[in-house]
Parts: C-alpha cells; sequence; structure tokens
C-alpha cells in the first residue's frame, strides 16, 4: 500500500507511506508491514538513498511497472520481500475513501495536536499555508474522524514521530475495514468499481479486490497482526 504527497500540477512527489501486507487465505489472516519513509536503501538501478524515492523516480524514468514496479523491486532487493500487487493513493483519494463511509471510529492511544494547511484541492500546500485547521485529541479514546481530519491524523508527526505515525496509520487502516463491514460494501464493490479506480491506482482487477474483501469479511480481529520497521535499524 502506497500512499504519496503527490500536489495538484506537481510532477514530483514523496511516498511517505509504505505498508507491505501480506494475506494468508488458509488461515485467513493478515499482517501490516510499515516501513519509514527515510528507511536509507539502495534503490537498483539508480543509487543508495530514501525509500520514499522510488515511487517517483520508477515512474519518471519508465522502470518497468512504473514508480510501484520500482518500490517492488527496493522491497525485494533490500529485505528479501516479493510483491505481487500494489494499491496507491494521493490526499485527495485517502479523503474520498474515508468520507464514501460517512468518516471512520478510531482508537487513539494518546493525545495529540498538530495544524496543516487547509487549502482547497487545487490549491497546493506548499509553501502556502494561509488558511490552516488542527487536528486535535486531546486524550486516549475512540474518535470519529472525516477523511480530511483522518488524514490529517495519519500524517501527523511533528509533535510525535515518523514511527508513531505509521501506528496511526494503521490504525486508521483498520477503522475504515470496520466501517467497510459494517456498511456491507464489499457487496457493493461491482457498483462501485468505476468511482474505485478513480480514487485508487493499483494493478488488482475486480475479480482480485472481491476475492481480498470476501476473504477480509472472514478475518478475525485476532487474526490481523501489526508490524514495523523502527529506530533500531
Amino acid at each position: 500500500l502506497l500512499g504519496s504527497d503527490k500536489r495538484p500540477n506537481s510532477p514530483g512527489w514523496r511516498t511517505d507511506v509504505i505498508i507491505v501486507i501480506s494475506v494468508n487465505p488458509d488461515i485467513p489472516a493478515v499482517n501490516m508491514f510499515s516501513i519509514p519513509r527515510d528507511t536509507w536503501v539502495y534503490i537498483p538501478n539508480w543509487r543508495y538513498t530514501r525509500i520514499n524515492l522510488a515511487d517517483a523516480h520508477g515512474e519518471a524514468n519508465n522502470f518497468p511497472g512504473g514508480g510501484p514496479g520500482l518500490v517492488a523491486e527496493t522491497l525485494q532487493y533490500n529485505f528479501g520481500i516479493p510483491i505481487q500487487y500494489y494499491a496507491r493513493v494521493d490526499f485527495n483519494g485517502f479523503k474520498r475513501l474515508i468520507d464514501s463511509t460517512g468518516g471512520v471510529d478510531v482508537v487513539a492511544d494518546c493525545p495529540l495536536y498538530d495544524i496543516f494547511p487547509d487549502n482547497p484541492p487545487e490549491v497546493s500546500d506548499v509553501g502556502f499555508m494561509e488558511i490552516t485547521g488542527t487536528i486535535d485529541i486531546p486524550a486516549a479514546g475512540i474518535y470519529h474522524l472525516d477523511g480530511k481530519h483522518a488524514l490529517w491524523y495519519a500524517r501527523s508527526r511533528k509533535t510525535t514521530s515518523d514511527f508513531d505515525r505509521s501506528r496511526r496509520q494503521q490504525r486508521v487502516l483498520r477503522a475504515l475495514w470496520d466501517r467497510i463491514k459494517e456498511q456491507g460494501i464489499v457487496g457493493q464493490l461491482p457498483t462501485l468499481w468505476g468511482e474505485l479506480n478513480s480514487t485508487v491506482q493499483t494493478d488488482l482487477n475486480l475479480n482480485d479486490v472481491l476475492y481480498l474483501a470476501n476473504l477480509g469479511t472472514q478475518i478475525d480481529r485476532s487474526r490481523m497482526k501489526s508490524g514495523f520497521l523502527d529506530g533500531q535499524y
């Protein structure tokens, strides 16, 4: 799963969210493994640098499979992890996904406060912060977040770290899946497929998505595991 910070009319971007999802259909179970954006790796056919640059570099240089193809090669080379499929969203796609379910209920472990640009979607937030908004989690608990605030919750790092941010990103994903199951959206996927394709870039086809989604409805929460590449590496 790739999350890019691509802005409108901007040629480059960084992929600050990289989560490797491993699905075992026999149990069934799913593991989520977050790799921080500043992880120092060798990007094949290029150089040693931060892993969040692989996606845009692969796209710009016509790597086989584009940016996601180079991210997959980078993960294989540095970690020995084979990647079969990808799904990628930008900021607006992420917000649309959350808002399409009516928002998500996220479990927060601790207080969090941060300020973000709150400009119209067509206005870049790079170098333009006239309009701002806040994400304010005063105490640990469950909070209902719309797309904009879920994005800020997943992006925030100023008062914590990239490692804490990885944990929050996985919490938002779990909350989104809970919402999808509650609303029975899996059964609507064939109808929603066109809209999803405009929100999420992926090489999964509709049959793949239907298979994985139906499998996901059978996974008990105790079989959903989280892993993180942390500071010691």
